[in-house]
């Protein structure tokens, strides 16, 4: 079970992130060409797009500690692709040029390049998301500029505008379950969130004190990732999770960095984003347990003078990828990985509550993972220890 990954052998210590890699490209210019990395998927492979050059097209490539960086090869006539998301089994969404400026929606596996196309009137399309299932979800763009969400089952496009009741929309997200999740354009800075489950909608509608509202992650667990923006000041956006009528807003740290940029939500809750002050500055973090806490602080033994710049994907095991530099100014991507030092913390939230001891209960009698006390079988005494650590931060 990949969330195991979190557990190791020494109790009550503080949660941390070990940095597994760090991965630059060679200089080419100013500012330096970089790797823009935008999902880690649960066998820790990551996918993304480069600029070569600085002023290069962008070109997409793959990462993963076995194979280290792969530059795929684009058909000929296809000068531009990104990679935008994976699943499991290696699938990957995005897009790639045609003509050298219409983008298309494509699916990429091991080396086969899918065009998903648009619906008929169309002119371009992008696959922003995909689920294990395969299903890809994102949108095509009318002649007339409006955005129409849509998502391909087996190559097969779905316009989702009519089960969503809007002439402009945009799908973001879809969770393994296949819920749908995005926003709907109603006018200049008013959108408002949707999911769409089987067909049937939910609306999503900003939270008190914000103007607008974007579902821009999901989990099974029936949690919501919100975006919004706020009616006043400064352009900045707002995050929180919700879980039904209960919102809860993703705080920003401490000022100047007052607003938050999120990301994604993995299946426990975890939400990576960027909090930051619309005039100067980002700083990468992590929410868990209602907290917010700079990635940067939560490095154990980084490498010297390295710094996080962006938050960009993280999986279920709680590993992330993220931009960062050498100072002064080398780009890098930055793939991190779980360092909890708290038995019983199974899901890498650093806490344990109900949910790792339903992995736990998940591997009872088994004789590997989840034998916290190595004795060579899951039973009464791991669970004497889980519930020995219950809530231990």
């Amino acid at each position: 079970m990949a969330a195991l990954l979190w557990m190791s052998q020494t109790a009550n210590a503080q949660c941390g992130y070990e940095v597994v890699a760090t991965i630059g490209l060679p200089p080419c210019g100013v500012p330096s060409q970089s790797l823009v990395p935008t999902d880690i998927n649960n066998k820790n492979e990551v996918v993304g797009y480069y600029n070569p050059c600085v002023i290069g097209p962008t070109k997409p490539f793959c990462w993963s500690e076995r194979t280290g960086l792969l530059f795929p090869q684009l058909p000929a006539g296809y000068a531009t692709a990104a990679f935008l998301d994976s699943n499991d089994a290696g699938q990957i969404a995005g897009y790639r040029t045609v003509n050298g400026t219409t983008k298309e929606a494509i699916l990429y596996e091991r080396g086969v390049w899918t065009a998903l196309g648009y619906a008929p009137g169309g002119d371009s399309s992008e696959g922003l998301a995909i689920n294990n299932a395969g299903t890809v979800v994102g949108y095509w763009k009318s002649p007339a500029g409006e955005l129409k969400a849509c998502r391909w089952d087996g190559g097969i496009i779905t316009d989702l505008g009519p089960a969503i009741g809007r002439s402009s929309s945009m799908a973001l997200c879809i969770s393994e379950s296949g819920v749908i999740g995005g926003f709907t354009i109603e006018g200049f800075n008013s959108e408002t969130g949707f999911t769409l489950n089987r067909g049937s909608l939910t609306v999503v509608r900003p939270f008190p004190g914000s103007s607008t509202a974007e579902v821009v992650g999901l989990n099974n667990a029936g949690t919501t990732l919100v975006m919004g923006r706020p009616p006043e000041g400064p352009p900045g956006q707002e995050a929180f999770v919700a879980t039904g009528d209960q919102w809860e807003q993703i705080p920003a740290l401490e000022a100047p960095l007052i607003y938050v940029l999120p990301h994604r939500i993995n299946q426990y809750g975890v939400v990576i984003g960027d909090a930051f002050d619309p005039i100067c500055c980002y700083a990468p973090i992590i929410f868990s347990g209602g907290e917010s806490h700079a990635l940067e602080d939560q490095l154990v033994n980084p490498p010297a003078g390295l710094h996080l710049d962006t938050s960009n994907g993280l999986n279920d095991s709680g590993w992330i990828v993220a931009r960062g530099h050498f100072e002064p100014s080398s780009p890098v991507m930055v793939v991190l990985k779980p360092a909890s030092s708290t038995l019983g913390d199974f899901n890498g939230d650093c806490q344990v509550t109900a949910e790792d001891l339903g992995l736990l209960l998940g591997l009872w009698g088994g004789s590997d993972e989840g034998d916290l006390d190595s004795d060579g079988i899951v039973g009464a005494s791991d669970l004497a220890i889980l519930l020995g650590n219950w809530s231990v931060r």
